[in-house]
């Protein structure tokens, strides 16, 4: 459905209602802000006693503790506690001034009279926190000054109190330059693609390295009973983010050199939670309740039309009637989440435990995730030397997908639907109404999934640091697609065999382990100059077991048992993948300002081919925070940190890409035989990932304005391709080789404004802005591949985008007295041309060429605060699978009945576009921008939190998924056919939009 154009409503939603509130209030909140930026308005009260108490809290009401607070030419100082207060005794004199600082915050200064003062401080983040400490994989403590490449930090907890978020993916979705995440479907619970600064891979998966507390997890992004794409699950959103303290994200090489093969694509590191020290415990509570809905279902899903054998044209809409009818085809969704949590220490120990209930229905009657997980850590030290974390999580659950036995989604269903058998049982149903298909089909998957890990860190003296991780990441699923054996009044709309049944069980076990230890050792070589070196080895494991059991034809109703059908049929494999590491650093410091970083690793996967032994991955970087020179003049530029970042990482092979396979054929005499399945490559080498990143972080105006800025050039070398198999060597057919070249370019930019920073109001606003060209550079002389089996209308070639859509474009075309197009011309280089003889013609890239996001966040006086995402993606294409099946293989089509009111071309697409190199009429372009995120949160008074005996409470209510702006003529922009057309294909064919969703949450800390 053609909506109006982002450009101009995006601006004016964030520029034109943000100049109105800062016109309205700019006035008030500057007159009552001191000349210092990022100050407090001064505060003057008079009592009795020469003490000063209160409390510091950050912009969003949570306690900040560990704030040092000091009364000005004196030696009285105080530090917050866990509920950030503080108390001064023993304060004489008249005027005084308090001082708060805390590391990652603005300082923060008031003025009092003599007497006792009673004071509530409000901190803001720093925009640009050199200080903050990253995770690099090396042992110890690493601050973002020391690092060269660009690391994107989400802060989860924040997050989760302004936003309605309910996954991982939804966590990163916008709040991470450069990180695309594509969703399989809006159904609950469904899949989501990850991937960082483009696509870098002709032939393997473009998924990041994930890992949870330094343990690598499974995230496999498409896992489930896939009997059609849209039935898929994302393993990365078994993490709850209600358990999630931070999310850090690596991009590419030149960052990831320490995390060697198969980190090429990116590192997404996720930190749980962890107890407090020494702290009396805490307890959490947060419930969630709210609703999935399909927004318009009436004018996204197409009105069809069909000629009748009296030569009636007849039009038809699946909803509208349904809905004439008092019938819906889709529901509004329940959601509901309830997260219990305590955490605390005593002496040497900390503990957290979290426990999280999730009951998910989505928007579809059969779809529905429910869940529940428990993740606990343990940390104590045995000595003041000695660190020791136990880390468990725990994840149980139940998804259940939307039917599509028998052409039969109700999504598919609805969109093919004909008038000429509205009034027949099916009601114009393609396959079968509703109803049916809800009733005789059970999609679903059943998960258990268990991770235990161990970390010790080891302090010998001050200068060396040990660090040992060991842990496994244990995954089963149970898939299943059961269709039932059918009654008659069901079984009318299906062929017999479908009427029959079936069930199809597959088993999949899968087991990552891992083993990590490094060493840091840190010395000062003389005045000013310091040195750490590192050290590392890794180990990594992981098997996968395989168990598919079929059945077919139950002999009577109630049956459910594959023991239960009349054939059956079974398998099962495993596959087995090994990665052993080592890494060697160096990084020297000078004056804790200026920091140059060399590396190398060496790795050895059991994918690789025989013939090759190990991979070796270098890396240097350089880090230099110029603001701090003793020349730097603290102007409008206070803060300002040049960085520079090379480095090489891979990815592995498939497991068995490089070995040679035999598969089981009838022989002479029906007697069993082997004959070869796969030719196998001993040279078979992982692809080799580079990566060039420059950049800075500058802050303006006193940390008022924040930019960030990285300029990255990736070349992924020995990049795998099927080559076909030379004839001389006795085979067939095709195998794995290192023969392409691939290049992506592009740049970050990030800024963050404190437009207003008063006590009674505050205003920030965030903007990204991500570019990224892509191009094969080489094939290794072999001819374009096409990708995936269908619509083949994408192709890998030398000097285009990878995975780039092809085909004829129309110049010209006539339509004749009954509405035919002819004369059909189709562009070539030198002009128009017959389509007959026309070439290809390239029409788009199928990955965003700009992608961004812009966030803004009111603070109103202390309690109050209004939250807005808008993100975006621009320059890409999809192919409309929808609309082409249901013009040119189906006729349903307005272009098929009424050609006059159309340009002739789009009439030749409908009428021709059943020869699938005439397609281009739908592959359209699917750029977008979403009202993403919309909150109000508050925090509800003291006295109010106190009648529950909760020390804080706060109310949240949200929005997400509320409007799109795009010229998409399909369904949703954002979705994205997975599974078995290809990870690289981009098409739309029956997959639910994503859901406009609404959320209030209740969270209350005692």
């Amino acid at each position: 459905m053609p909506r109006p154009s982002p450009h101009l409503h995006v601006t004016a939603l964030l520029w034109g209602g943000g100049l109105a509130v800062l016109a309205a209030t700019a006035a008030p909140a500057l007159a009552a802000s001191p000349a210092a930026p990022g100050a407090s308005p001064t505060v003057v009260t008079r009592l009795q006693a020469d003490s000063i108490s209160g409390t510091v809290t950050d912009t969003r009401g949570r306690p900040v503790q560990g704030a040092r607070v000091l009364v000005v030419g004196t030696s009285t100082t105080a530090l917050t506690d866990p509920r950030g207060r503080f108390r001064l005794t023993g304060v004489g004199g008249t005027d005084r001034t308090v001082r708060v600082t805390a590391i990652g915050y603005q300082a923060q200064s008031r003025t009092i009279g003599a007497g006792s003062a009673t004071l509530a401080f409000t901190l803001s983040e720093l925009s640009v926190n050199l200080d903050e400490v990253v995770v690099t994989g090396t042992a110890g403590t690493v601050e973002r000054r020391a690092v060269g490449n660009a690391i994107t930090k989400i802060d989860a907890r924040g997050t989760l109190e302004r936003a309605p978020v309910t996954d991982v993916s939804q966590l990163m979705n916008g709040r991470a330059s450069n990180v695309v995440l594509t969703a399989n479907s809006g159904m609950a619970g469904a899949g989501t693609k990850v991937n960082i600064r483009g696509r870098n891979s002709l032939a393997l998966t473009g998924a990041p390295l994930v890992y949870v507390d330094g343990i690598r997890m499974d995230a496999a992004q498409a896992s489930g009973p896939a009997i059609q794409g849209a039935n898929v699950v994302s393993r990365l959103n078994d993490i709850n983010p209600a358990d999630i303290e931070s999310i850090e994200i690596i991009k590419g090489p030149a960052a990831a050199t320490l995390y060697g093969t198969e980190a090429s694509n990116g590192v997404i590191q996720i930190i749980t939670k962890s107890g407090r020290a020494g702290e009396k415990a805490r307890l959490t509570f947060t419930a969630d309740q709210g609703t999935n809905e399909f927004a318009d279902p009436a004018g996204r899903i197409p009105t069809n039309y069909a000629r009748s054998p009296q030569g009636q044209i007849l039009s038809f809409n699946a909803v509208e009637n349904e809905r004439t009818l008092g019938n819906g085809i889709w529901r509004t969704g329940q959601f509901q989440r309830y997260a219990l949590g305590i955490d605390g220490g005593a002496g040497p120990v900390s503990y957290r435990v979290g426990g999280v209930l999730q009951d998910d229905e989505g928007i579809d009657l059969n779809n529905r995730q429910q869940q529940s997980s428990l993740r606990a850590n343990l940390q104590f030290l045995p000595r003041p030397s000695l660190t020791a974390r136990l880390d468990l999580g725990v994840v149980t659950g139940k998804t259940s997908f939307a039917p599509q036995e028998g052409g039969g989604a109700p999504l598919f269903s609805a969109i093919n639907a004909n008038p000429l058998t509205a009034s027949s049982p099916s009601r114009g149903f393609f396959a079968a109404p509703p109803e049916v298909l809800y009733g005789v089909n059970d999609v679903f998957q059943l998960l258990q999934r268990t991770t235990v890990s161990a970390q010790l860190q080891h302090q010998l003296g001050s200068r060396l640091t040990q660090r040992l991780n060991i842990g496994t990441d244990m995954v089963q699923e149970n898939n299943q697609n059961i269709v039932r054996r059918m009654i008659p009044e069901q079984a009318r709309f299906f062929s017999p065999a479908v009427a029959a049944g079936r069930k199809d069980v597959q088993l999949r076990d899968a087991r990552t382990n891992t083993l990590d230890y490094s060493a840091t050792y840190t010395a000062t070589l003389r005045d000013g100059l310091t040195s750490q070196t590192s050290v590392g080895a890794q180990y990594f494991g992981r098997l996968t077991r395989l168990t598919t059991v079929s059945g077919q034809q139950f002999p009577a109703p109630g049956l459910s048992t594959i023991l239960g059908t009349s054939v059956r049929t079974g398998g099962d494999d495993f596959i087995e993948n090994t990665t052993i590491g080592t890494y060697a650093q160096q990084q020297l410091g000078w004056r804790n300002r200026l920091f140059v970083t060399g590396a190398v690793r060496v790795d050895n996967n059991s994918a690789f081919g025989t013939d090759f032994q190990a991979a070796t991955y270098p890396k240097i970087s350089g880090s230099w925070v110029a603001s701090e020179e003793g020349w730097w003049k603290k102007g409008v530029v206070n803060t300002f940190k040049l960085r520079t970042a090379y480095g090489a990482a891979g990815q592995q092979p498939d497991a068995f890409a490089a070995l040679r396979t035999l598969g089981p054929v009838t022989g002479p005499g029906d007697q069993p035989a082997l004959t070869t399945q796969a030719v196998g490559n001993p040279d078979l080498k992982p692809e080799l990932g580079t990566e060039l990143e420059l950049g800075f972080d500058a802050g303006l105006f006193q940390d008022r304005v924040a930019l960030e800025f990285t300029w990255f050039r990736q070349d992924r070398r020995d990049a795998i391709v099927l080559a076909p198999v030379s004839p001389s060597s006795g085979f067939i057919g095709t195998r794995f080789t290192n023969l392409g070249a691939i290049r992506n370019d592009g740049f970050e930019l990030r800024t963050t404004v404190a437009v207003l920073t008063g006590e009674r109001l505050g205003w920030d606003l965030t903007a990204t802005l991500n570019a990224n060209e892509n191009e094969i550079t080489d094939l290794g002389g072999q001819p374009p591949i096409f990708v995936g089996t269908f619509p083949r209308a994408q192709q890998h070639r030398v000097g285009f985008p990878v995975a780039a859509f092809f085909g004829q474009r129309l110049a010209s075309a006539t339509l004749d007295a009954n509405g035919q197009a002819t004369n059909l011309q189709c562009e070539t280089p030198t002009g128009p041309a017959p389509c007959a003889t026309a070439p290809l013609t390239y029409l788009g890239r199928s990955t965003p060429k700009y992608e961004g996001a812009v966030t803004s966040t009111v603070r109103l006086g202390q309690r109050l605060r209004l939250y807005t995402m808008v993100d975006f993606r621009q320059g890409m294409r999809r192919f409309d699978t929808n609309l082409w099946a249901r013009c040119t293989v189906f006729r349903l089509c307005r272009q098929n009945y009424y050609p006059q009111e159309f340009d002739p071309r789009d009439v030749a697409y409908a009428q021709r576009g059943s020869a699938l190199v005439l397609t281009s009429g739908f592959i359209n372009d699917a750029s977008f921008a979403k009202l993403r995120e919309v909150s109000v949160s508050y925090d509800l008074p003291d006295a109010l939190a106190r009648q529950v005996r909760a020390s804080r409470a706060s109310l949240l209510l949200a929005g997400r998924n509320l409007y799109t702006w795009t010229r998409w003529s399909g369904l949703d922009p954002e979705t994205e056919q997975p599974g078995g057309f290809g990870e690289l294909t981009a098409s739309e064919q029956a997959n639910l939009p994503l859901p406009r969703q609404l959320r209030f949450s209740l969270n209350l800390t005692f």
